[in-house]
């Protein structure tokens, strides 16, 4: 037995709009999943004369959050704390025969990277410690792109006027 032409079309619209559905939850979603909630910070420990300083530790702390992350420079000076949330941190460096360094204002959001620039360390005795306070200048972001519903939204709209033909928007 035939159905009529119009009930085979409203199953048709009907179908292609589960489909139309179903694919922009997967988009949604995928989206959400791919979601960064964490920075890093990273930068490099050098003396007074610019020489790299290696096997320094470098400890992030943010007592707003009450998070520390320490990690060990690597032979060309250079460090990376990942996976820290968003705060504002404190560095504090320290290494064999230099002055501690403590060095503040660090603001890190989520997904940034940012860059600490180079920390110099001073010769004396780790008894001694000095203290610096970043500016705005010394912070640089390299933010993710934040990823736009709206784009996604309206390209959903014209792939469902597409599929039950409904042109006129």
């Amino acid at each position: 037995m035939l159905r009529p032409t119009s009930t085979r079309s409203a199953n048709r619209q009907t179908g292609a709009v589960a489909l139309v559905l179903a694919l922009f939850t997967l988009l949604v979603c995928s989206s959400l999943v791919g979601q960064v909630t964490s920075g890093s910070i990273f930068g490099s420990v050098r003396d007074a004369s610019g020489a790299m300083v290696p096997n320094a530790k470098v400890t992030a702390q943010s007592s707003l959050i009450g998070v520390t992350r320490t990690v060990t420079s690597a032979q060309s000076g250079d460090f990376v704390i990942p996976n820290l949330p968003p705060s504002t941190y404190t560095l504090v460096v320290e290494a064999q025969g230099f002055k501690k360094l403590q060095s503040s204002g660090f603001v890190l959001s989520a997904a940034d990277k940012l860059n600490a620039g180079d920390l110099a360390l001073q010769v004396g005795g780790s008894e001694a410690s000095v203290e610096v306070t970043a500016d705005a200048a010394q912070n640089f972001l390299h933010s993710m792109p934040v990823i736009s519903m709206e784009n996604q939204t309206e390209t959903f709209k014209t792939l469902v006027d597409n599929l039950t033909g409904d042109y006129a928007s």
